[in-house]
C-alpha cells in the first residue's frame, strides 16, 4: 500500500479541527501538525485527540511553531514536506471535514493508478452555517490542466476544486510563496499545476467551512490572516433537508467540542446576505 501522510497547520481553529482531523485520521498513515499560535481551545483538541488512542501517539506528530509573518507559514510547510516519509501528502486544513467515501477513492486512485502525481477533490463552501453553501463556481482555484489519463487534453475545471494530494515523486518538489498564495513547485521553479503531472480529479466531495466563524473566540478569529473578509461572504444555497453531512458530524464527541448543527445565523445577517446577492445580480 502506497502511504499517505497528513499535513495540518492550524490557528484558532477549535470550531471544526475536531472535525478535520477525526474525519482523515484514520485514512493516512501518518499526521503532522504545525500550531502556529492558538490561543483559543485548538491545542487541547489536538492534545486530546493524540491520547485518544496509543495507535494516535504514534500516528501524529505535533509541534507548535511561531509565525511571525506570512513568510513563515512557507517555511513550515516545506519543514512538513522534509519530515515526509511516505510517497504521496494530504494538506488538510483545520476547517475541512471528508466524507468516508472520498477518502477511500483517494486510496483507490492511487493503489491502481503508478502515473499519478496530483489529486484534485472539489468542495463544498459554507457560509453563514454548516446549513447553507456558495455557488460552486464563485471559488475557482488555479488548477491550469487537469486531465485524468494521458490520452485525455486538458479540461478546466467550472467549479472549485483544490489540489489536496501530491506525490513527492514530482521532480525537485518544494514549497514556495508566502501564505494565501503559497504553492508546490517543481525543480524548474514552475508551480507543479501546469500541465505535466498527471493529475486526477475525483469523484468525491469534502465540506469546507473556510467561510465560517472558525474559533469559539471570534476577536481571535479575525486577526488570523482574511478570516474577517470570508467571516461575512455571502452564501448562494441551502442544503436539502436530507443532505448527508459527513460521518464524522454525526458521532459522539467530548462535551467541549464545538457541535455546528446547533448553531444557525441570525435573521441579521440572512438580511445582509440577501442584500449581497441582490448587488451581485
Amino acid at each position: 500500500m502506497k502511504g499517505i501522510t497528513a499535513h495540518v497547520m492550524v490557528k484558532n481553529e477549535d470550531c471544526y479541527i475536531w472535525y478535520a482531523i477525526m474525519s482523515t485520521i484514520d485514512f493516512v498513515d501518518k499526521m503532522i501538525i504545525f500550531d502556529t499560535g492558538s490561543q483559543d481551545d485548538t491545542k487541547k483538541i489536538i492534545e486530546y485527540v493524540i491520547n485518544l488512542k496509543d495507535e494516535y501517539k504514534n500516528k501524529i506528530i505535533y509541534q507548535e511553531t511561531p509565525v511571525n509573518n506570512r513568510n513563515d507559514f512557507t517555511v513550515w510547510r516545506q519543514k512538513q514536506l522534509d519530515m515526509t516519509e511516505t510517497e504521496f501528502f494530504f494538506t488538510v486544513d483545520g476547517d475541512e471535514i471528508w466524507w468516508e467515501d472520498s477518502l477511500k477513492e483517494i486510496r483507490d486512485i492511487i493503489e491502481k493508478d503508478d502515473d499519478v502525481k496530483l489529486i484534485a477533490t472539489r468542495d463544498y463552501y459554507c457560509a453563514g452555517d454548516i446549513f447553507h453553501y456558495r455557488d460552486k463556481k464563485r471559488d475557482k482555484y488555479g488548477i491550469k490542466g487537469v486531465w485524468n489519463n494521458t490520452e485525455q487534453p486538458p479540461v478546466f475545471l467550472e467549479e472549485a476544486a483544490n489540489i489536496r494530494i501530491y506525490s513527492k515523486n514530482i521532480p525537485g518538489l518544494h514549497i514556495g510563496g508566502p501564505y494565501g498564495i503559497e504553492g508546490a513547485f517543481d525543480e524548474n521553479n514552475k508551480d507543479v499545476q501546469n500541465n505535466v503531472y498527471k493529475t486526477v480529479v475525483q469523484n468525491g466531495y469534502y465540506l469546507h467551512a473556510s467561510y465560517l466563524q472558525r474559533s469559539s473566540m471570534k476577536l481571535k478569529d479575525v486577526k488570523v490572516y482574511s478570516r474577517l473578509r470570508k467571516m461575512f461572504t455571502s452564501y448562494d444555497y441551502t442544503f436539502p433537508k436530507d443532505f448527508h453531512f459527513p460521518e464524522i458530524m454525526y458521532k459522539d464527541k467530548p462535551d467541549f467540542i464545538f457541535d455546528p448543527f446547533k448553531y444557525k445565523m441570525g435573521f441579521e445577517r440572512k438580511i445582509i446576505n440577501t442584500l449581497r446577492r441582490i448587488g451581485r445580480k
